[in-house]
């Protein structure tokens, strides 16, 4: 028997999932836009915050606060409705995700602003195209580059680090290896 996820009102997760043997589970847009589509769900029907996410070829990161403690439930829908669409749109059959999500709970503000420029830098280190890799992170919605979707919450995070050049200039700094983990 495995033990139960650890979830309780106000949680704060870093929540990973990845593709079997380490196999695409983002085959084009059409996917990711799925996933962000399922992602927007979670804030209404759920009570669980997204604050930040990438989506990488064959796994995604997730920043997401539990308001309700409902982490569990919100993960199995998603897990579950992402996997029938993409075993119905590609003909594939079977699990899409190698098991259940991985989660690290987060316990400090300095470990959260820290983890949302590790989300966002995820696909540089992985050695995606600039271009490419901030398209499918919520980076350009904390820089103001594009239009933050109304089910991102970049508030909290936002006032984590002051200013938008203050998340800027941090970025820069974990990028270079200027920076030391929290």
């Amino acid at each position: 028997m495995r033990m139960p996820r650890l979830d309780f009102p106000g949680a704060r997760h870093h929540v990973m999932n990845r593709g079997p043997r380490r196999e695409p589970i983002f085959l084009d847009d059409d996917d990711r836009c799925a996933m962000l589509n399922l992602l927007a769900d979670l804030p209404e029907r759920f009570g669980v915050r997204v604050h930040g996410y990438a989506l990488m070829p064959n796994h995604d990161h997730l920043m997401l606060e539990s308001v309700w403690g409902e982490l569990p439930r919100a993960m199995r829908q998603v897990g579950g409705e992402f996997a029938q669409r993409l075993n119905r749109r590609h003909r594939w059959d079977g699990p899409v995700y190698q098991g259940r999500y991985r989660n690290r709970m987060v316990g400090t503000d300095a470990y959260w602003r820290h983890l949302l420029v590790y989300l966002h830098l995820n696909p540089y280190r992985a050695g995606l195209d600039d271009c490419e890799s901030l398209l499918w992170t919520s980076h350009e919605a904390y820089t103001g580059e594009a239009e933050r979707p109304p089910w991102l919450s970049t508030d909290a995070l936002t006032s984590l680090f002051g200013r938008r050049g203050d998340y800027l200039g941090y970025h820069d700094r974990v990028r270079h290896g200027d920076a030391e983990k929290p």
